[in-house]
């Protein structure tokens, strides 16, 4: 693993895309799956790099460096809805084929020819012909870049970080992560040296999967909530930014699998889970104010706004529980601060 310092003079005045070599990205803001590759994209751009994220239209030979994005879901292997068709073989070809210089983005380069080899047995004849060989040659001579910014701002948060992420910021995302765990973990592991500005977000996920299932749900949240400050004083970081939890989900909105605990997509009645978000929240004016610590809200409306209507207007699309893209605090394109929130952060950086 190198340091995208040791290598960012050989990549500067050159054309750069993120790509992933067997999945595509959508340019569709309502794609929190994507959002990802878009927030590396402008951590390089704030480095001075011309990037830009490649949808399926887009040709990768057409650029001198392809910087590997793993997808958001990858746990060590791809998930082909479609099977071993042509069209993601053709998408392993350009990995084959193309000349520039190729990079992985934070993580180990996966074997891309041990996972063609794995689907062998059932797949297309344009897939039967892929080198696997030559793959797994070139899969192990790709190089992983850390992209580690010198920043002294850093966001440590669950899946919904990404939606708060602040431009030129580094950035800690953890898929599950409760902020029950996460405060009984510890967060000093998670946070680099010489962090002066931490913004923390977790809390939705308790809301959805675990604080209805206490004896005492409405004590739960304030102890939780109480334990949470008590915790981020104790890190002794001269700023503290918090965001506060979104409005309860549309019940009928599809939640995958993958979001599930127990067997189920939340526990708990949408009132109840309402009851606690908004019991959450007000602990958070209340103890920023007594703790000197900053607060990211969301806007007013979305709380009084129909679950369904809020669901289908402003999270992600077909399904699941994040926000679009186009409602991020800050447009990961432009770096600025996201007007269509207007007014929707009580800080200034």
């Amino acid at each position: 693993m190198v340091n995208i310092y040791a290598v960012l003079d050989s990549l500067k005045g050159k054309k750069i895309a993120i790509d992933d070599v067997v999945t595509t990205y959508s340019s569709k803001k309502a794609s929190h799956k994507s959002a990802w590759a878009f927030l590396l994209a402008n951590q390089l751009r704030y480095l001075g790099l011309d990037v830009e994220v490649l949808t399926k239209s887009e040709d990768i030979h057409q650029y001198d460096v392809w910087l590997v994005a793993l997808p958001m879901e990858f746990q060590g292997s791809y998930n082909l809805f479609g099977g071993a068709t042509d069209e993601p073989a053709e998408r392993i070809k350009r990995f084959l084929d193309f000349n520039g210089q190729i990079y992985c983005l934070n993580r180990e380069m996966p074997d891309v020819g041990a996972f063609a080899q794995s689907r062998m047995k059932s797949c297309s004849p344009l897939w039967a012909s892929l080198d696997v060989e030559t793959l797994t040659k070139k899969s192990k001579e790709t190089q992983t870049i850390e992209l580690k910014l010198d920043s002294k701002t850093f966001v440590l948060g669950d899946s919904h970080s990404v939606s708060v992420y602040h431009p030129g910021a580094n950035i800690s995302r953890n898929d599950g992560k409760t902020l029950f765990g996460v405060l009984k973990e510890g967060m000093a592991s998670y946070i680099p040296e010489g962090t002066e500005h931490l913004i923390t977000y977790f809390g939705n996920i308790d809301v959805r999967h675990h604080l209805c299932r206490q004896e005492k749900p409405v004590e739960a949240v304030k102890s939780l909530v109480a334990n949470y400050f008590e915790h981020l004083k104790s890190l002794g970081i001269q700023k503290n930014t918090i965001v506060k939890l979104l409005p309860i989900e549309f019940e009928g909105r599809r939640i995958p699998k993958t979001g599930y605990h127990k067997g189920t997509p939340f526990i708990g009645t949408q009132r109840e889970r309402t009851q606690l978000m908004e019991i959450f929240n007000e602990e958070v004016d209340k103890l920023s104010a007594i703790y000197n610590m900053n607060v990211i809200e969301w806007p007013i409306h979305w709380y009084s706004a129909d679950p369904q209507y809020f669901a289908d207007t402003y999270m992600e699309k077909p399904g699941s529980v994040h926000l679009s893209r186009e409602f991020y605090q800050y447009d990961f394109e432009t770096s600025e601060k996201n007007v269509v929130l207007k007014k929707t952060i009580n800080t200034l950086f």
